[in-house]
């Protein structure tokens, strides 16, 4: 899958390529051969034809940008932004997600999020990004 027409759902785990369904980019050289390089333009095309059909988009690394060459990078976050954006629905599954966060505090016992770096990560990035 390489198109958005032939999709039914999105994972966004970086934001230089995109590829098809597989197993492991070591473990299935088809699919690593697959990885399209792709600019953030032509996701964002993909990523509205994908909520016209009301495909969900799954977020493995939510992160909105990274430090990099001599700037700030774009990274999966910025795509989800713009598919929230579009109309379309997101599912952010890793940090600063809460569902991380419920998970950890489950099982370790805790009730609740402590004061520390990441609760203040998840609140800023949940008051700023998704509510």
């Amino acid at each position: 899958m390489t198109t958005a027409a032939e999709a039914e759902f999105l994972l966004a785990h970086g934001t230089e390529c995109v590829n098809g369904p597989g197993g492991s980019d070591a473990s299935d050289a088809t699919r690593a051969a697959g990885a399209t390089d792709t600019s953030l333009a032509a996701m964002r095309v993909m990523l509205a034809e994908a909520a016209a059909r009301h495909l969900p988009l799954v977020v493995a690394n939510p992160d909105i940008v990274t430090v990099g060459g001599g700037g700030l990078l774009p990274m999966p976050g910025t795509l989800a932004r713009w598919y929230r954006e579009m109309g379309g629905e997101v599912l952010l599954m890793g940090k600063p997600a809460a569902v991380i966060y419920q998970r950890v505090m489950a099982m370790t016992g805790r009730v609740q999020l402590s004061r520390h770096a990441h609760t203040f990560s998840l609140r800023y990035f949940w008051k700023q990004h998704v509510a």
